[in-house]
């Protein structure tokens, strides 16, 4: 009743009864000291237990808060991660719509650059034309000049026969003076008149003969200096030509050239606005996947938060628990 469970009654009294009560009195109180020594051991137990739980807790409260930091960290560069996605995904579709103007551009420039070389084409046969059309001139000009040649060389055979004609009027005119001196010796016969008649009219055929000769000879002279002129004309006219048929050849070889040019132009910008297609298409790919991290990454941020949150919670529990374990300490 005191508190001593070391105290024993005496069991050897006379009384059949007291030694019974005392027999159980005692095996009760052997009973209470096991239970009371498996108190005591479980009680060990359990506060050792709650020691390492509470240096647990104590680690997994270091660890939480480790972990909020880094959660922390985390979300913030979630943000600034979707920050750049987003900016990312603004730069790339500046980029493709940037792609698929220069697609346009270098489509239009292959157009252009298409119709150039027909025009050059074009004006490769307009010059193969006036080749030609300048050649047949050049030709046509030689055999006119070839007659105008032949034509001094009759000129001067006019000129000689002229000549001829001019001798034989002054021969004739020479007659006629013969004529007039025989004429004068026969005196006024009938013989003398007629040899002045004669003389006469030799003298007018004469001098008829010489104004046409004169005239001839003006005219051939005149013919001559137009030939010359002519024949200087048309030789500078040749070499005009010549030149102008170098020009146009010149010209045929850089038309050549420039549709060579333009062709093989038109076919880099033809792989130009093939390539920007299909840089086009990856780029709209490529923005269509950066959409999708965009996604991603704010999935990420919601998922991070609920991971701050889910923490936060985890973090009271274990308080909570602590002080738990405090009160059961």
């Amino acid at each position: 009743a005191d508190g001593d469970p070391t105290r024993r009654l005496d069991t050897e009294s006379e009384n059949q009864a007291m030694r019974d009560i005392g027999a159980a009195l005692h095996e009760m109180i052997a009973d209470i000291e096991e239970v009371r020594t498996a108190i005591r051991t479980v009680a060990d137990t359990v506060a050792d237990s709650t020691l390492d739980v509470n240096t647990g807790l104590e680690e997994i409260r270091q660890a939480s808060e480790t972990v909020s930091e880094s959660i922390e960290q985390i979300a913030i560069e979630s943000d600034e991660q979707r920050e750049t996605v987003e900016e990312v995904a603004t730069e790339i579709s500046q980029l493709s719509a940037t792609i698929e103007e220069v697609s346009s551009t270098a489509t239009t420039v292959a157009e252009t650059s298409q119709e150039t070389a027909e025009i050059a084409a074009d004006g490769e046969t307009i010059a193969e034309e006036s080749i030609e059309n300048m050649s047949d001139v050049q030709t046509t000009m030689k055999s006119a000049v070839e007659n105008i040649e032949e034509l001094e060389g009759q000129m001067e055979e006019i000129d000689d026969i002229v000549a001829v004609i001019g001798e034989i009027a002054e021969q004739t005119n020479i007659l006629a003076l013969n004529a007039n001196i025989e004429a004068a010796r026969a005196g006024n016969s009938g013989t003398g008149d007629g040899f002045a008649v004669v003389a006469s009219e030799v003298k007018s055929l004469a001098e008829e003969s010489q104004e046409h000769a004169s005239t001839i000879e003006q005219l051939v002279s005149n013919i001559k200096e137009d030939t010359a002129e002519t024949v200087a004309s048309l030789e500078e006219t040749t070499e005009e030509i010549d030149r102008g048929l170098d020009q146009v050849t010149t010209a045929m070889d850089t038309l050549q050239d420039i549709a060579e040019s333009v062709q093989e132009a038109s076919q880099g910008i033809r792989e130009v606005s093939d390539a920007t297609d299909d840089q086009a298409a990856s780029t709209e790919e490529v923005a269509s996947m950066v959409d999708e991290l965009v996604e991603q990454a704010d999935a990420v941020a919601d998922e991070v938060e609920s991971i701050a949150v889910a923490n936060e919670q985890q973090a009271e529990n274990v308080d909570q628990i602590s002080e738990t374990v405090q009160q059961l300490t």
